[in-house]
């Protein structure tokens, strides 16, 4: 046994009770390979843009004067709940959702525009899924991505 393990142990023997479960709690976050991952990782070298620095600038004033939003009230205003949030973190796009991301990105994928809607409405098919939208040029709405049996229920 190393010198250094034999003095940790002799040190824990004289913590009080509280001090201790500090002290295993600093070393099962010492063991976690995502915290040794994150304590490990480089410093950021992508530069900031002036108009980053101008947006970080912005929201702290802001922040002085004004309540942080809690994270839960701004999915509850999208319409979300905790819950929806963190299934969108753990499954993948659906099939109509990922040759949505390809259209906008090539302008490939099988589209269509409905008639008769105005603002128009385009529709995207992939296989038995289809994705209604709106492309306003900087900006896409998402009004669907459904199977063919509910889309335009």
């Amino acid at each position: 046994m190393s010198t250094d393990i034999k003095h940790a142990r002799q040190l824990l023997d004289h913590l009080a009770q509280d001090q201790v479960a500090a002290v295993v709690h600093v070393m099962e976050v010492m063991l976690d390979p995502v915290s040794r991952a994150l304590a490990n990782a480089p410093p950021e070298d992508e530069e900031i843009s002036a108009e980053e620095e101008q947006s970080v600038a912005e929201a702290r004033e802001w922040l002085k004067h004004n309540k942080p939003i809690p994270h839960e009230d701004v999915l509850a205003e999208l319409g979300l709940t905790m819950a929806d949030f963190e299934r969108m973190g753990q499954a993948p796009l659906p099939p109509a959702s990922q040759g949505l991301a390809r259209f906008l990105t090539t302008q490939e994928g099988d589209v269509k525009r409905s008639r008769d809607i105005e603002p128009p409405e385009l529709r995207l098919r992939r296989s038995d899924y289809r994705v209604r939208f709106h492309d306003h040029g900087d900006s896409t709405q998402v009004l669907g991505d459904k199977h063919r049996k509910d889309a335009y229920r």
